[in-house]
């Protein structure tokens, strides 16, 4: 596969603020397909394994043609999925799933393992190509850092994971992780954006040998569609600061005739850290739009004037 690549971003499949049929998630999934993306990014996270399970129904067809190392599939670890009864509830969680499991931190080795086995059983292979160590600055990241590492190399030495890495939104977490390596890639979530600098997590991932994997960088759409008033930045209120960069960068496009969108999805490529790009897509032609928004021409003079 060439590098650096787009990766479909699959937490929406996922029913992540919208639902979406199983013949929806296929659609997108299969016209992702046919648009050139070799890459698939999925959680148990995402729907309570409502994602995974999509994905390797889509990819149950997919490599009945195609053989497995053409397609990247990554998938993390650090919540268990436990089942109880939904009583009639919804996730709390932003997905629009019947509340049938709860999600259950754990980075201990053995968590990682059980992970890992339930999500290749849900997507229906026998290895994926990065497992991930999930979100752990929100449980215990200095467990995320060390026994779930020590999980992930484990099952990388037994060919189940072909590279390990360590997803995060928090820069702290993220430049931690980097600093103390052992990883082959980081997933840098919406911390090295146009509005979020996290240069120096991905310099710092640079020198240490590690792959870095940028998602979320449209930092929850205001960087898709610019400031339209109640906005959030990352699904949360956006706040003052944040606001100004974007009406900063907003200006900047303006100027120099440049989408929003083009810039925001076409600078995290600038850094030589980054080999992937890992967006998410409501729709075939929201998909589309965003391919030809990364090969949008934008003048240099543009870069220079956002400090990018």
């Amino acid at each position: 596969m060439s590098e650096p690549m787009l990766a479909l971003g699959c937490s929406t499949i996922g029913n992540h603020l919208r639902s979406f049929t199983d013949d929806q998630a296929a659609e997108v999934l299969t016209g992702a397909w046919r648009l050139g993306l070799r890459g698939f990014d999925t959680a148990p996270h995402y729907g309570l394994g409502l994602s995974e399970r999509r994905l390797g129904r889509f990819l149950a067809d997919l490599l009945t043609e195609v053989p497995r190392d053409q397609v990247l599939v990554t998938t993390k670890v650090g919540r268990l999925l436990v089942r109880q009864e939904a009583g009639g509830r919804l996730d709390d969680e932003d997905f629009l799933v019947p509340a049938d499991h709860r999600r259950q931190p754990d980075f201990s080795a053995a968590g990682v393992r059980a992970s890992l086995l339930s999500s290749l059983d849900r997507l229906g292979l026998e290895r994926v190509d990065v497992a991930y160590v999930h979100d752990a600055e929100r449980y215990d990241l200095e467990a995320g850092l060390t026994t779930a590492q020590e999980g992930l190399l484990a099952l990388k030495d037994e060919g189940l994971v072909g590279a390990i890495g360590f997803a995060s939104m928090d820069a702290t977490a993220l430049y931690e992780a980097a600093d103390r390596g052992g990883w082959d890639e980081l997933m840098v979530a919406g911390a090295h954006t146009l509005a979020t600098d996290g240069t120096r997590i991905l310099d710092r991932a640079l020198a240490q040998g590690i792959a870095v994997a940028a998602a979320a960088v449209l930092n929850g759409g205001v960087l898709a569609t610019g400031l339209r008033g109640d906005d959030l930045f990352d699904y949360v209120p956006i706040t003052a600061e944040k606001k100004d960069r974007v009406q900063a960068l907003e200006a900047a496009c303006r100027e120099y005739g440049v989408e929003l969108a083009a810039a925001a999805l076409q600078f995290p490529l600038r850094h030589p850290a980054v080999v992937r790009l890992v967006v998410g897509g409501a729709s075939v032609d929201h998909i589309a739009r965003n391919l030809d928004q990364l090969r949008a021409p934008i003048p240099d003079e543009f870069w220079r004037a956002v400090g990018a």
